[in-house]
């Protein structure tokens, strides 16, 4: 004779439970299922007004149209001020490139000049 005993639940997972999920038209429905080991017990459903969806469907249309909209026009923004950055970077190594041209320069009429200066000393 065992000391203590208990039962464990184990579902039987050779069946499966079909939960019924009802749809609604142009309205969201969300269904909150509740459990118990393992086994469904029951379905709250919460559904928004069909009438105020079909209502406000054509707002939903415009506003989605004018935030595409608003969208593209954001995107070509960023793509000009991507430009603008990219020409100031572009400037800057042409001001760069010119400023290392110029010191070569220098060096070069330096040398130049010194040995002109010691051609003539000699």
């Amino acid at each position: 004779m065992p000391l203590a005993m208990s039962r464990v639940w184990v579902q039987d997972n050779r069946y499966l439970n079909v939960l019924e999920t009802r749809r609604g038209f142009l309205a969201t429905r969300n269904a909150t299922y509740t459990f118990v080991n393992g086994q469904p017990t029951g379905v709250t459903y919460v559904r928004n007004s069909e009438a105020a969806a079909l209502v406000t469907l054509p707002a939903t249309i415009v506003g989605a149209f004018v935030s595409g909209v608003v969208s593209g026009t954001s995107a070509k923004s960023a793509i000009a001020t991507s430009k603008a950055s990219s020409i100031t970077t572009e400037t800057s190594v042409v001001n760069a490139q010119t400023s290392y041209i110029n010191a070569q320069a220098a060096l070069v009429a330096a040398q130049a000049k010194a040995k002109a200066s010691t051609n003539t000393a000699n």
